[in-house]
């Protein structure tokens, strides 16, 4: 799960950059500066609470700490995070009248990396955590005969 907040992180430091660069920030003054909480902090912990809630719905194999993938994660976490930077800015621009930055931001990165963490596959109860091979019959102390790791529940 680390991985995948980084990479949200990460995309979403580069639309803070991004902000920095421009004069003026949808209207604001040219002096106001960048507001980095509603455009970093509360997206990644959207983001963070997204992905836990698809998580604690249905285990996801991906973010199981038995699973050594940290590239396929920070990739997942870096699109959730592109995913979420181009509805949000639209809210933004749109609805800043009506709702606050950090509302439309946040659920921007909770509904993108929910969305991501859903098409990821689910941890099956008896399969190998691995590689999803069915270990129905094979006893526990044996490895898994479809990529060789140590049967786990």
């Amino acid at each position: 799960m680390a991985m995948f907040v980084f990479g949200f992180a990460l995309v979403q430091a580069l639309v803070v950059l991004g902000a920095m660069t421009t004069p003026v920030w949808f209207g604001a003054p040219a002096d106001a500066g960048v507001p980095l909480t509603p455009l970093f902090f509360v997206p990644v912990l959207g983001g963070w609470f997204g992905a836990e809630l698809v998580h604690f719905a249905r285990r996801r194999r991906l973010f199981d700490e038995r699973v050594r993938r940290p590239r396929t994660c920070l990739a997942l976490g870096a699109a959730a995070g592109a995913l979420s930077a181009i509805p949000a800015a639209f809210g933004v621009a749109l609805l800043s009248e009506i709702v606050h930055d950090a509302i439309v931001t946040g659920s921007c990165g909770a509904l993108s990396a929910a969305c991501i963490a859903w098409l990821t596959a689910r941890h099956r109860a008896g399969a190998c955590v691995h590689c999803a091979y069915d270990l129905a019959g094979i006893p526990s102390t044996n490895p898994c005969p479809e990529c060789g790791a140590v049967a786990s529940a």
